[in-house]
């Protein structure tokens, strides 16, 4: 089955950006979060960049 296998490489955590306050960059952190799970009819997309 396809979504079982997938769903194995899904990580627990992910690195997100937290806005914190709307005073500029210094109000941006690096945080770790757990990674959502898509629900019924949602999918769950993975954002990289280089």
């Amino acid at each position: 089955m396809p979504d079982q296998i997938e769903s194995k490489k899904i990580p627990a955590t992910m690195r997100a950006l937290e806005l914190h306050s709307y005073d500029g960059a210094d109000s941006l952190a690096l945080v770790e979060r757990p990674v959502p799970r898509p629900g019924a009819g949602e999918v769950l997309v993975r954002v990289a960049a280089t």
